[in-house]
């Protein structure tokens, strides 16, 4: 559904879409603290080197059966980028958000 905070957030940096992407537990696998934390690093460095900025975050399970998930949300990054850098770093699936604020689940495999 519509979240006034993203629209918010577009207007402040002056963006009309982006992505939150994780690269903890591919495909669904749980690793090892040490292997998420790698991963993450690597993911941080990825979406950097792509152009984007981009704030850290977490996902977590509502009924917490699965471990939080570290993840970033990177600023404009289109759709067609965001699904290629989930697929590089193994995801079922990413979130994306155009302008007009609704999150959209992307799955990927």
């Amino acid at each position: 559904k519509y979240e006034p905070r993203l629209t918010a957030l577009f207007t402040e940096h002056g963006i009309t879409c982006g992505a939150f992407i994780t690269a903890y537990n591919p495909e669904g696998t749980q690793q090892s603290a040490e292997a998420n934390s790698r991963d993450h690093a690597a993911l941080l460095a990825q979406v950097a080197a792509l152009g984007h900025a981009f704030i850290e975050g977490s996902g977590s399970d509502a009924t917490g059966e699965w471990p939080a998930e570290r993840s970033v949300f990177a600023y404009g990054m289109d759709k067609a980028s965001a699904c290629a850098v989930g697929r590089q770093f193994r995801q079922d699936a990413i979130v994306w958000v155009g302008a007009d604020a609704v999150p959209q689940l992307v799955l990927l495999r």
